[in-house]
C-alpha cells in the first residue's frame, strides 16, 4: 500500500476519532463541548504524529523528539495559513463558507502529505524502497 493511500486512510480515521471522541466525552462523560473538543484535538494531533512516523512514512531514522517539534511548529503554521486562506476565499471573494473550508482542507491535505514526507519524516532511499514494496 502506498504512503499516500495510508495517509488518506489515517486522515479519515482522524476525522472519525475527532468527532466520535468529542461526542462521547460530551454525551457520555458529560464534559462541556469545548473541553471535549479540545481533548479530541490533542488526542488526534498526537495520534496523527505517531501514525505518520510509524505507519505512513515509517521514519524511524532521526530523533522522534525533533520530528515532533518540527511537526508541531509545522501544524501551527498550516493552521494559520488555512485560516488566512479561509479569510481570503470566504470573506474577500465571497465563496460560501462550507465550500471554502472543503477547498482549503483538500488542498492543504495534499500539500501537507508532501511537506511531511520531505521535511518532517525524511527517509533514507533504502527505507523508502523497502516500505513501498
Amino acid at each position: 500500500m502506498s504512503s499516500f493511500t495510508r495517509y488518506v486512510i489515517i486522515t479519515g480515521l482522524s476525522f472519525v476519532t475527532n468527532l466520535g471522541l468529542t461526542v462521547f466525552l460530551t454525551e457520555v462523560i458529560t464534559f462541556p463541548e469545548e473541553v471535549s473538543y479540545a481533548i479530541a484535538l490533542v488526542t488526534v494531533f498526537v495520534m496523527n504524529f505517531l501514525f505518520m512516523r510509524y505507519y505512513i512514512y515509517v521514519s524511524r531514522e532521526g530523533s522522534a523528539k525533533r520530528q515532533f517539534m518540527t511537526y508541531t511548529l509545522s501544524a501551527i503554521g498550516f493552521r494559520g495559513l488555512e485560516y488566512i486562506s479561509f479569510l481570503m476565499i470566504h470573506t474577500w471573494f465571497g465563496v460560501q463558507y462550507a465550500l471554502a473550508i472543503i477547498e482549503i482542507q483538500v488542498c492543504s491535505s495534499i500539500v501537507k502529505f508532501f511537506y511531511y514526507k520531505v521535511v518532517v519524516f525524511r527517509q533514507k532511499r533504502e527505507t523508502v524502497s523497502a516500505v513501498e514494496e
